[in-house]
């Protein structure tokens, strides 16, 4: 602040001068009018503070001033990036109902494909596909197992009760022979009754 107030002086000092030589006074004169106002100065108190008290409010001011700029330009950038996220986020709706849109499309669309391939498939092939689909690789093993399962209800169906419990044991230890790996198919254990 001591600075500003000299600053202050400085300015009222050279404007003495510019004043005494617009007046026609020579340059020893002018010497002299500015080393009154000088020494004027020092001599009085009252004028010191009050070159202090301008300092101030000059900084005053320039601190305001400064303060009012600087709120301006955060306020103006504060509404620039609102208006940046605005349009973000009315660009991001738009891609959610545009992307929202193509997914119905395309789930009509595989719907739409769906029935028309099963529209094309003829029933007259199934039966053919069954009998592929049974003698076909590893599907063979479980077109056996159903056919094993289907032989052992009809001979069930026509077994008398009595003999079934039999039956199912020598059905049970034929099947559990025929899956076992380690022992050789001509060598299998005697029945037990």
């Amino acid at each position: 602040m001591h600075l500003v107030a000299y600053a202050l002086y400085k300015s009222a000092k050279y404007e003495l001068a510019c004043n005494k030589r617009g007046q026609g006074l020579s340059q020893d004169e002018i010497s002299s009018v500015l080393q009154t106002f000088h020494d004027n100065l020092l001599s009085t108190p009252g004028e010191q503070e009050q070159y202090r008290e301008r300092a101030h409010r000059a900084l005053d001011g320039f601190a305001a001033e400064l303060e009012r700029r600087l709120a301006e330009d955060h306020v103006r950038e504060i509404e620039s990036l609102q208006r940046k996220v605005h349009d973000r986020d009315a660009e991001i709706a738009k891609l959610k109902k545009s992307h929202q849109s193509d997914i119905k499309k395309a789930k009509t669309s595989e719907r739409r494909d769906f029935v028309n391939k099963v529209r094309q498939t003829s029933l007259d092939t199934k039966p053919i596909s069954v009998l592929k689909w049974i003698g076909n690789g590893f599907s063979g093993v479980f077109a056996g197992v159903i056919t094993a399962i289907l032989l052992a209800a009809i001979l069930f169906a026509f077994t008398p009760p009595s003999e079934r419990d039999g039956a199912k044991q020598r059905l049970s230890r034929f099947l559990i022979d025929s899956l076992d790996v380690s022992t050789p198919s001509n060598e299998r254990p005697p029945e037990v009754e």
